[in-house]
């Protein structure tokens, strides 16, 4: 017939239209101005990834990244997008509540804080196995 028939299986199998609208290549992102973005760090002899904020774009696929106090030059596919965490931002203190109004608004009681007790000095594990002796070559 020279074309290759239908079956069953094939139906399981996503359509070469489908694939491409699903699968999103890292590759395909742009980044805009002042955007938080993980850069590829290649000093100390490891590459590694450091924080940075986009400045500007430089032609279609290199960005100019500003990491610490430092313009660095960077690919597309050297730049990752990164989102902000609870972490990173600092606490708003808009409206500050202290700890013992709210245990005292809910009749609670605070906490003891933890203390370490000095626990008995632990011998470590050892095998009971008798081990072969070996020769050095």
């Amino acid at each position: 017939m020279g074309r290759r028939l239908r079956t069953t299986l094939d139906l399981l199998l996503p359509s070469s239209v489908n694939l491409e609208q699903t699968q999103q290549k890292p590759g395909n992102l742009i980044f805009e101005k002042n955007e938080l973005v993980y850069v590829r760090d290649f000093r100390n002899n490891h590459p590694s990834w450091a924080k940075g904020v986009v400045v500007r774009r430089k032609g279609s696929v290199l960005y100019d990244v500003r990491v610490e106090n430092q313009i660095w030059s960077r690919h597309k596919n050297q730049v990752r997008k990164r989102y902000k965490s609870a972490l990173e931002e600092p606490a708003t203190t808009d409206n500050p509540i202290a700890l013992e109004l709210l245990l005292d608004t809910f009749n609670l009681k605070p906490l003891p804080l933890a203390t370490k007790e000095p626990s008995a000095i632990q011998t470590a594990r050892r095998s009971s196995r008798i081990r072969k002796f070996t020769f050095p070559l």
